[in-house]
C-alpha cells in the first residue's frame, strides 16, 4: 500500500453534518423574546451542557414541549453562542460580544467554549477592549484572565487611566486590577505587554496605587 505523503483532510464540523431538512437534527427550540427562535438538537446540547441536559430530563416542562425560554440574554448573544458551539466560524467579534457569550456559557456550563473564548480574550487584549474584559474576569473570578489583565494594566497604566470606560469600572474591579498590576510588577524578567497594545512607559510599582486613586477621584460614581 502506498501512502499519500503530506495529505491533510480537515475534520468534519457539527454544522457540516446537520441536514436542515431532517427533523431529527433539530428537535427542540430556544425562544428569546416574543419573536426570536433558534433550532437546536436536544442530544447535542445535553452532551455539551449539563444545564441543558437537566432541562431535557424526564418529566420536565422543557422535555415535554421541546422549548427552552431564555429571558436574560438578547437574541444576538444566544444565536452567536449556539452557532459557535455548532462549529460556525468565529469572526469579527468585539470583546463585549465575546464576554456576553461567555456569560451565556457560564450559565449553561459549557466549559469547552469558555476555555476557547477566554484564550481569545487573552490573546487579543488591547487598551480599547480592556474594560469589558476586566469586568468579566473579576465578575466571574477568572484567575488566569485576571493575571493577564494585571500585566496589561501594569504596562499600560497611563493610557488606561485616561479612558472614561476604565474609570467607570466597578470600584471592586478597579481595586482588583491594581492588586494584579502590583503582582505583575514583581514577576522577574517578564516581557512587557506593550507591542500590540501601544503603550506608555511601564510605571514604577510605588506609583500604581497613587494613580489608581487619582482615577477614582476623577469619577464621582466610583468615589
Amino acid at each position: 500500500m502506498q501512502w499519500i505523503e503530506r495529505a491533510y483532510l480537515a475534520p468534519l464540523t457539527v454544522q457540516e453534518m446537520i441536514d436542515s431538512t431532517n427533523p431529527r437534527c433539530s428537535d427542540a427550540t430556544i425562544t428569546v423574546g416574543k419573536h426570536n427562535t433558534i433550532q437546536i438538537n436536544r442530544g447535542f446540547m445535553s452532551m455539551i451542557s449539563p444545564v441543558f441536559c437537566a432541562a431535557f430530563g424526564p418529566d420536565t416542562k422543557e422535555s415535554q414541549t421541546g422549548i427552552i425560554d431564555i429571558k436574560d440574554f438578547n437574541y444576538e448573544t444566544v444565536k452567536c453562542a449556539i452557532d459557535y458551539c455548532y462549529g460556525q466560524a468565529f469572526e469579527k467579534k468585539t470583546a463585549t460580544e465575546v464576554t456576553d457569550m461567555l456569560r451565556f456559557y457560564d450559565k449553561y456550563d459549557i466549559q469547552a467554549a469558555i476555555e476557547k473564548l477566554e484564550t481569545w480574550l487573552m490573546n487579543n487584549m488591547t487598551i480599547e477592549n480592556f474594560p469589558p474584559t476586566a469586568a468579566y474576569a473579576w465578575q466571574y473570578s477568572r484567575d488566569t484572565l485576571q493575571t493577564e489583565c494585571g500585566m496589561v494594566y501594569h504596562d499600560n497604566i497611563t493610557a488606561l487611566a485616561c479612558r472614561p470606560d476604565f474609570a467607570e469600572l466597578d470600584p471592586i474591579v478597579l481595586a482588583g486590577i491594581v492588586q494584579a498590576g502590583v503582582a505583575a510588577s514583581k514577576v522577574p524578567n517578564r516581557i512587557p505587554k506593550c507591542n500590540k497594545i501601544g503603550m506608555a512607559d511601564p510605571p514604577k510599582p510605588m506609583n500604581l496605587f497613587r494613580r489608581f486613586m487619582n482615577t477614582i477621584r476623577r469619577n464621582p460614581r466610583n468615589s
